[in-house]
């Protein structure tokens, strides 16, 4: 999850409203449990992030990340961060690319249910890079692989 928004939430600066801070450690609780995620920040402290995903991987968990970084403006898929071949090259497992479409026409008209076959999750044949890499070249062929979904 974007690490600085994650932030924000624990440290109580995501609401304006005072009252509504005071929700702000159980709302933070609620989606590191539930979701099950960790920060994995846009500007600084990628290194301790990245080590913890590789700690999970190494436990036998699953690592999800949307490498575009941030969330689309107008629907259309934004470029892959460089971060994104990096971590695959450090972490040297196979990737699975998926793609998701349908959820910014939900966000646009702010609804937070889907009605069955609104919201497609398509899944591509796990990829496998040489380790040495260069991770912009695997940031590439990543994002390609997605938009060929």
């Amino acid at each position: 999850m974007a690490g600085e928004r994650l932030r924000a939430i624990r440290q109580s600066r995501d609401a304006e409203n005072r009252f509504l801070r005071l929700f702000d450690p159980i709302r933070y609780l609620l989606v590191v449990i539930v979701f099950n995620v960790f920060p994995l920040p846009q500007k600084s402290g990628f290194r301790r992030s990245f080590a913890y995903a590789g700690e999970a991987m190494d436990k036998g968990y699953s690592v999800l990340v949307f490498p575009e970084g941030r969330t689309t403006q107008d629907g259309r898929m934004n470029p892959f961060m460089s971060g994104t071949g990096l971590l695959a090259e450090n972490l040297n497992v196979p990737v699975v690319p998926i793609k998701i479409e349908g959820l910014f026409n939900l966000k646009a008209e702010k609804r937070y249910f889907s009605p069955p076959g609104t919201v497609t999750v398509t899944i591509g044949e796990p990829v496998v890079f040489e380790k040495g890499t260069d991770p912009a070249e695997i940031t590439k062929r990543l994002e390609q692989a997605v938009r060929d979904l």
